[in-house]
């Protein structure tokens, strides 16, 4: 078992100005990050550099901790270098080859080994990481390894003498640190999030329920639980006085002229109804594939709502509902959706109903950045897949989808900073909700807040 006295999370040499030097500059801009790890690092990201779609999963930790520090640093999708399946003594030798001749050397690097077993020292290649990495100028950013469900004895042993390691080298155990050959000049960064994922009171070191989305790999709960972590570590140099996005989704919301407080977003690309949510004026389309009935209680002005795939029959309503913020003007628009049948064909396929809606091109042209972002509650799911925002039209075609549990939560869900087209007017707004297409499927979701953003130029 863990011991729950272990501390979350650490600096080496904190005292020393090693830290802030390597970071002198980064507080007036946003970071560079990288990332190098197993499957719990690639799940971060998906779509190589020459897919369509591309994106950042919400069950990634570092996708997680650069929502959660107010998108204070970039994260490109060509910077995670996860390989599922990878051991310590195979993701290490990658950072030489992987991450130091990256373009531009990142100012962050997140390091996440030790999940699978290996043959080599794990304390001599993570030694090696720590070096190589700060020679290089580069912040390293150890992951403390998650318990997985069941381990064998072994594999218990091998994560605790990590966390145990991980923790006294970040503390500066001189006898740990001469044996690693690192000096004060190799600055470094621990976040352990176990405090908050394991179960202090199981025998075998579990991860409470939830945080393991297979037994295995993060769940959202836990890449939140660790994103979380990070960016409270990396806080003194990520939120500097400089930067392009606002740290609260509340800060976007102004009082209205005339004396009306609607609190609408300043500066949306899209009707501000959509941040408010009001009004009933939306239009339901003809579905792409038939088999779903329609019962419209209300659809938000400015949305269009279509079933847009799926082989299995179904019921939707849809509905406004209260906010849960009772401070804020207008509603929520709501979808229930209950699969009846089986798929006609292509059982465990999946089922998708979309809401979209168009950005205004005034104030956009060629070139420049914006995003989505919209405030999602799953109420209530059963083999619920995903649920995604994302700008269509845009030139990268990035977008933020996430794999969520059946546990009700609510959520903030930001697309990636997204080039805008030669044609501004295509830009297209949508929130998709994915069940698999088996009969006893259900979902419940609300959403809210609506808005398009544009932003600065990145790099």
């Amino acid at each position: 078992m863990i011991p729950a006295t272990f501390p979350t999370s650490a600096v080496g040499f904190e005292t020393t100005p090693n830290f802030r030097k390597l970071l002198t500059t980064v507080s007036n801009r946003q970071a560079l990050v990288a990332a190098i790890g197993d499957s719990q690092t690639a799940n971060c990201t998906y779509g190589a550099a020459s897919y369509t779609n591309r994106g950042y999963y919400a069950n990634g930790y570092v996708s997680e901790a650069r929502s959660l520090s107010g998108q204070r640093f970039i994260f490109p999708i060509e910077y995670n270098k996860g390989i599922g399946g990878q051991s310590t003594d195979q993701i290490i030798p990658r950072i030489a080859t992987d991450i130091l001749t990256l373009p531009t050397l990142p100012d962050i690097c997140f390091v996440n080994a030790g999940s699978n077993p290996g043959t080599g020292n794990t304390w001599d290649a993570l030694s090696f990481a720590i070096k190589s990495l700060t020679e290089a100028g580069i912040v390293p950013v150890l992951i403390a390894p998650v318990p997985k469900n069941n381990q064998t004895a072994a594999e218990r042993s091998s994560h605790i003498a990590q966390i145990e390691w991980l923790r006294n080298l970040a503390s500066g155990r001189k006898d740990l640190m001469a044996a690693a050959g690192l000096t004060g000049q190799n600055p470094f960064v621990v976040v352990n999030a176990n405090a908050y994922i394991t179960d202090y009171t199981s025998a075998t070191s579990d991860p409470l329920t939830g945080m393991l989305q297979d037994g295995l790999h993060y769940s959202p709960l836990a890449a939140f639980q660790l994103g979380r972590e990070a960016a409270r570590v990396l806080a003194p140099v990520l939120f500097g006085p400089d930067v392009p996005f606002n740290t609260d989704l509340r800060d976007q919301y102004i009082a209205g002229t005339g004396g009306a407080v609607n609190k609408a977003p300043n500066g949306s690309l899209i009707a501000p109804e959509l941040a408010i949510m009001l009004g009933t004026a939306g239009s339901v389309a003809s579905d792409v594939f038939a088999g779903s009935t329609v019962t419209n209680n209300g659809l938000n002005t400015g949305l269009t709502y279509r079933r847009w795939s799926g082989n299995s029959t179904s019921a939707v309503t849809l509905s406004k509902v209260a906010k849960r913020d009772t401070n804020m003007n207008g509603t929520r628009q709501r979808i229930d959706i209950s699969v009846t049948g089986p798929a006609a064909t292509s059982p465990q396929g999946t089922d998708q109903y979309r809401f979209t809606t168009q950005a205004a091109a005034a104030n956009l042209v060629a070139g420049d950045y914006c995003y989505v972002e919209a405030e999602v509650e799953l109420i209530s799911g059963v083999n619920v897949r995903s649920m995604e925002l994302t700008l269509n039209g845009c030139t990268d075609g990035k977008q933020c989808g996430y794999n969520i549990t059946t546990k009700p939560h609510v959520r903030i869900l930001r697309s990636p900073p997204t080039l805008v087209p030669a044609t501004p007017a295509a830009l297209q707004a949508e929130f998709s909700v994915f069940t698999q297409d088996a009969a006893g499927s259900q979902a419940s979701v609300a959403f809210d807040r609506m808005v398009v953003r544009k932003c600065s130029a990145l790099g």
